[in-house]
């Protein structure tokens, strides 16, 4: 295994959020599932995820996900991680000759054209605003050979807020003092998909998960517990985030659910 900072690429302007859900990566506490387990499952299925693939995780978190694949007989797999000290705890994961990690942002991996047959990502573009969910489809477009796979684990809005005359809930999520979310509903998921050059395959729709610290605690490894718990601990502003996060989603859970969303680059360019 071994850390590959790749070329400088042009970029628009690389993403501030490297690491996923931005409470997690403030908190250290790598990858917060919105479905469980259950939906990396089937993320991970509906990627393609198998024997002989090209994986390549845009979202790796502290390594939990791509210890999933070590029993997997892969050709590759590629950990895009924001820092150094990301990339050494996933190698600390992850098992085997031809698993690596990459320096990189989700929206400019610097990773060949082509490179994967299939592409996952959990957590990541509910985190980003528009053009930062654009911009690492885009990516996902460029990195993927034709006929490619990817799918993203994240958070979708099941209900229309505005139907009950409440606040729109994705406004509610995006304040920073609550996390930063940018959900979408499904419809507005799908629409994503078309202007980065990529069709969509399907959108699965799952059990929303409350984040729960003593889960996140049990994914990690012993050095990150530590970690989590000083930082929740500690005083400042990552505790009251978290409780504030935790109280709107849990307050919301009725209208909110786990989705894959699966997408595909063409064979054929799309017109």
């Amino acid at each position: 295994m071994a850390t590959v900072t790749p070329p400088s690429t042009e970029s628009t302007g690389r993403l501030r959020l490297c690491a996923g859900w931005p409470l997690a990566r403030r908190a250290g506490m790598g990858t917060i599932r919105f479905g469980g387990a259950a939906m990396t499952r089937r993320m991970l299925d509906a990627a393609g995820v198998g024997q002989s693939s090209r994986v390549v995780d845009l979202a790796p978190g502290r390594g939990a996900t791509g210890a999933l694949l070590n029993g997997v007989n892969l050709h590759s797999y590629t950990a895009v991680c924001g820092t150094p000290a990301v990339a050494a705890a996933v190698r600390g994961r992850i098992d085997g000759l031809e698993r690596r990690t990459v320096i990189g942002t989700p929206d400019a991996t610097g990773l060949p054209d082509g490179e994967a047959s299939a592409v996952i990502a959990e957590t990541l573009l509910t985190g980003l605003s528009d053009p930062g969910k654009e911009a690492v489809l885009r990516e996902t477009a460029r990195i993927l050979r034709p006929g490619g796979c990817a799918a993203f684990h994240e958070l979708a809005i099941v209900d229309d807020p505005w139907a009950r005359g409440a606040l729109p809930l994705r406004d509610l999520l995006a304040a920073p003092a609550r996390g930063g979310l940018r959900p979408l509903n499904v419809r507005g998921w799908r629409d994503l998909v078309a202007p980065a050059g990529l069709e969509v395959v399907g959108a699965s729709l799952g059990t929303f998960t409350p984040p729960d610290l003593a889960e996140a605690l049990r994914d990690a490894t012993g050095r990150d517990k530590l970690l989590i718990a000083a930082r929740l601990m500690l005083p400042g502003r990552v505790a009251p985030r978290w409780r504030a996060v935790a109280y709107e989603l849990d307050a919301h859970a009725a209208e909110l659910a786990s989705i894959v969303l699966v997408v595909r680059r063409p064979v054929l360019a799309l017109a």
